[in-house]
Formats: C-alpha cells, structure tokens, sequence
C-alpha cells in the first residue's frame, strides 16, 4: 500500500508539473483546472524538472496533444484516488492532502512572481465559485443561504485577520474545527452545511 500511495503522489506530480498545479478536489474526486500555471512554476531538477521541461516543448510544439495528456493523467489519477479511498481511506486522505498542498505552494510562488497572472487566475476560480452558486441557488435554495452566511463570514474574518491579527489568532483557537479547515485548507469530516464553495474559500485563503 505504501507503493501504492507513492505512485499517486508521482502521478499527482506529473499531473500538477503538467497542468500548473491548479486542481480543486471535491467529494466525487479530483477536477483539472486552469492550465495557465504551467508556466509559473521554477525549473526543478530530478523526476519534476525532467516532467516539466517535456511539457513545456509539447506545449509549444503540439498544443492539442498536450491539453490531451493533461487530461490523460487527471483521469488516470482521478482512478487511482477513487481506488486507494476505498481500500485505505486515511492513506486517500494523506495523499490528496500532499498534492493539495503541492498546488497550494505553487499559487503561493506565482504570487510573488507574477500577481497579475496569480490574479487572473484566482478571477476565475471566483468566477466558477459564483457559478456553482447560481446553479446550487435554483437546485437547493436551502443549502445556498447556507453557504452564502458562511462565506460572508469568511469575509468578516479576513477583515479580522488584516485588522488585528492577535484577535484573530484567538478566534481560530477557540474554533479548532474552523482553524483547521482554514489552516490546512481541508474539509471537514461529516459536517454539516455547505461542501465545495466553503472548501474553496478555505483552501486559498492562506495565499490570498
């Protein structure tokens, strides 16, 4: 099993060195994302940099093939996670938590070296969030006013942060299950409430 897991993290790796890292992991399993990232992230050596340099000199040469393998392996992981969450649960939720951390570092480095590109993407991935809004508004109005308070809380708290970092500090800690879905950027077990739009705000939120 520790073989197994292994290979996920490397086929994570290609996926992530291939398509920029930018991959959002819900319940049903792993959606690829904005392909823009590729070219953010700083030549590695070894197995990542070896990945990296291949698919930037597809990218150039067959811009088609590449969106195509990009696709490939995302499947080819989405199978692999679906597996490994049947046969060993905790492991499932160690790898997703690694290659979730592997693109949340990659956001946090193209911030620093191209924000206008760090922007556009985080543009769209509200944009999306907006989006899945809309939708989950018509399908379950319930849950969606749900979800709506728990995002403006989210806000009140990033004023909070900004404006005094030491109440806020004490506020995560009188909240272990708040500051842990915060700090980490993963969800929650057997919560209740709203699912993907609250994993999404929590899970860039260290880099925004």
């Amino acid at each position: 099993m520790k073989n197994f897991a292994k290979q996920l993290l490397l086929i994570g790796l290609g996926v992530l060195v291939l398509a920029g890292g930018c991959f959002c992991f819900s319940q049903a399993g792993l959606a690829a994302g904005d392909e823009e990232e590729l070219s953010s992230a700083p030549g590695r050596s070894g197995r990542a940099g070896d990945l990296r340099e291949k698919a930037d000199r597809l990218r150039r040469e067959d811009p088609e093939k590449f969106h195509q393998l990009v696709r490939d392996r995302a499947q080819a992981l989405r199978g692999k996670l679906r597996d490994l969450k049947e046969k060993d649960p905790q492991k499932y939720e160690q790898v997703v938590a690694r290659i979730r951390q592997m693109k949340i570092e990659r956001l946090r480095r193209l911030k620093t070296e191209d924000p206008e590109k760090f922007s556009r993407i985080m543009e769209r991935r509200r944009q999306a969030v907006d989006k899945r809004l809309s939708r989950l508004k018509e399908t379950d109005p319930q849950k969606y006013e749900k979800v709506v308070a728990f995002k403006e809380k989210l806000g009140h708290l990033q004023e909070l942060r900004q404006k005094d970092p030491e109440a806020f500090r004490e506020f995560l800690e009188k909240h272990p299950r708040l500051k842990e879905r915060l700090t980490s950027g993963r969800r929650g077990h057997g919560a209740p409430g709203p699912r993907e739009p609250q994993r999404k705000a929590a899970e860039y939120d260290d880099v925004r």
